[in-house]
């Protein structure tokens, strides 16, 4: 079967999942379009490079609703496309990657009812969604993979984070990159260069636009903070929960295999903790279940460690991820994200103070919760 072909299907299986995450979230922040960055994405769209956004070295999705004509109260449209890609294109790599298309059916299903979908289709014009199609692309394809890197970093400089696991993923999965040692060479010049062209861009829009959110502000966090300052404000468990859903069981389980066989998975460790890093921003910022997200790619990779007959399990998750109520948490907020959630967060913010929902998410205390809302 050929890739165009395999793409069409892909694109099919997407378009149907993209759909259902739809209703699943059924827009619920709709009436409140303007919540948190989402005002500035919309205003940067109308003009790009007007002084005065806060956020204008996140640049590249603003721009092509520019170019587009998808801006101002369109843009959100181009959150709708961000989601059918994001599942098309991760149907279409699980399938490369499995040659099973059960498997890159199921791992797609099972990221739709997970908030790395979901947050999109309900905070809307957030450019996190096409960081996460670069970063497949550049899984995709290795020879341009420092183009997307470009590309995800112009979204949001988070993307930075992806950078060793996209290295590491292509010296293990497609090594003859780096045999030749002009071919090498040049990998690493491209790189270099992107990191340059990167930084031009930054520096320049940062010297004629003004920002909060600098390298001064995050590093001043750790710096006049301390190193767990912002770790010890979140919810973090609760937080990691929300954003791998029922998905969470596919870490135990990797985890006794990979103790049952070391040697054959010992290769391959270093990999599977640089899916890792991107939550390591959780030490300077306060996006619990969106940093956790940003992790999704173990949970496409954990199946081909498993000597087991995963499709029945990555169904059960899929299925539950579906029904269950999913959340995004920070220590500052909540937000439902799909309609179960939206009726128990309804029902709960009723009875129980934020402040005291906030608290006790952060420590994980669910009795306490159940114990404010007995009260009522």
């Amino acid at each position: 079967m050929n890739k165009l072909k395999i793409f069409f299907i892909s694109l099919l299986i997407g378009s149907g999942l993209g759909t259902v995450s739809f209703f699943l979230s059924c827009f619920l922040q709709g009436d409140k379009y303007n919540l948190a960055f989402s005002f500035f994405f919309k205003q940067m769209s109308l003009h790009p490079l007007a002084p005065g956004n806060q956020l204008h070295y996140r640049i590249l999705l603003p721009l092509i609703g520019y170019l587009t004509g998808l801006k101002g109260d369109h843009y959100y449209i181009l959150s709708i496309i961000g989601t059918i890609l994001f599942l098309t294109l991760a149907c279409f790599w699980a399938y490369l990657f499995y040659k099973n298309w059960k498997t890159a059916f199921l791992l797609s299903l099972v990221l739709t009812g997970l908030p790395v979908v979901l947050y999109n289709n309900v905070i809307y014009g957030w450019p996190d969604i096409y960081c996460y199609i670069f970063l497949i692309l550049a899984m995709l394809d290795p020879k341009v993979c420092f183009i997307y890197v470009l590309l995800g970093v112009l979204s949001h400089e988070f993307f930075v984070s992806y950078i060793p696991f996209i290295c590491l993923y292509h010296c293990r999965f497609t090594p003859e990159i780096f045999k030749d040692r002009k071919q090498a060479l040049s990998q690493v010049g491209i790189g270099l260069l992107v990191l340059i062209i990167y930084g031009l861009i930054r520096f320049d829009l940062g010297f004629f636009h003004d920002s909060d959110f600098t390298v001064k502000f995050y590093a001043d966090i750790i710096l006049k903070n301390g190193l767990f300052s912002e770790l010890n404000q979140q919810p973090l468990l609760f937080g990691f929960f929300t954003a791998y859903g029922m998905s969470f069981i596919l870490i135990p389980i990797f985890i006794f295999f990979l103790l049952k066989d070391f040697n054959k998975y010992r290769a391959d460790l270093l990999l599977l903790i640089s899916a890792f890093l991107p939550a390591l921003l959780l030490f300077i910022a306060h996006d619990t279940t969106r940093f956790w997200s940003n992790t999704f790619i173990f949970i496409l990779l954990v199946p081909r460690y498993l000597p087991i007959a995963y499709n029945p399990l990555l169904l059960f998750i899929a299925i539950s991820n579906l029904l269950l109520p999913s959340f995004y948490v920070s220590p500052v907020w909540q937000a439902p994200l799909n309609r179960q959630a939206d009726i128990v967060y309804s029902w709960v913010m009723k009875r129980v103070d934020n402040r005291i929902l906030i608290e006790n998410l952060r420590t994980f205390d669910i009795p306490a919760i159940v114990k404010e809302l007995e009260k009522c």
